[in-house]
């Protein structure tokens, strides 16, 4: 975990503890309910500092479920988070690649977006942008195609600069 999700991780786990402490628990209680919760949200016990980011997803809810047990929402949220970060990424490399592609005679600007990721993401892994795979794998894959188009849309943004400063 990266110090954001940790600093998160222990927010959240903070709520919990501090609900648990009202209700007359020990520090030493509580501490083991937290162990208890991780087994609950991932099938087994894990150490905070090994989880990926679909198991803090799950931990996270499962302590909101604790601290705001009435609000789904939170909850349901906090498990999308994974579907909205692969959304993210691929907004990104829509934005990226709308920053330097054009429309053409015989296509939309969107077409030739579409064609660009389409052939970026073959080139690199053999297959169609938006056939990369839903898993872990897949969403690894989708972060280097992101950095690929970012730095493609980087490199030409300063060679336009570049080529319309005065000289």
């Amino acid at each position: 975990m990266n110090s954001a999700q940790t600093n998160l991780y222990f927010f959240e786990w903070g709520r919990v503890r501090d609900q648990y402490r009202s209700k007359g628990l020990t520090a030493k209680q509580a501490d083991a309910k937290r162990h208890v919760l991780h087994a609950k949200a991932l099938g087994r016990d894990k150490s905070s500092k090994d989880f990926t980011n679909a198991d803090l997803d799950r931990v996270i809810a499962a302590f909101r479920a604790v601290t705001d047990g009435g609000d789904l929402n939170a909850q349901l949220a906090q498990l999308d988070q994974p579907e909205n970060r692969r959304q993210r990424m691929i907004d990104r490399c829509q934005r990226a690649v709308g920053s330097f592609i054009e429309a053409s005679d015989h296509a939309t600007k969107e077409e030739n977006c579409a064609r660009y990721l389409d052939g970026t993401a073959d080139r690199m892994f053999g297959v169609r942008f938006h056939l990369l795979d839903h898993g872990q794998e897949g969403n690894a894959q989708l972060r280097k195609v992101m950095g690929a188009l970012e730095r493609t849309a980087r490199v030409r943004r300063e060679k336009a600069k570049a080529e319309s400063a005065p000289f």
